[in-house]
């Protein structure tokens, strides 16, 4: 019994989950057709992916070059 519910828990979530993004870009479709709109939602959207991502290559950063040092280079 408690597989059942688990599993319809599970399932609930995936769909209502998955059908956010297509409400997403139907609702947002309708405004990108602007090229104005377009642009500036292609500039947010690269500004979100920079902002999230730079953090993470940046550890990634300190982690090798910690590695480098500690094995004896300096190489980065």
């Amino acid at each position: 019994m408690q597989v059942a519910i688990l599993a319809a828990m599970n399932l609930r979530v995936a769909f209502s989950s998955s059908l956010t993004w297509p409400s997403f870009g139907a609702a947002i479709g309708r405004w990108l057709r602007a090229p104005l709109a377009l642009r500036v939602f292609n500039l947010l959207m690269a500004a979100l992916l920079l902002a999230f991502v730079a953090p993470i290559l940046g550890e990634i950063w300190m982690v090798l070059r910690a590695w480098a040092l500690l094995h004896g280079g300096d190489a980065l």
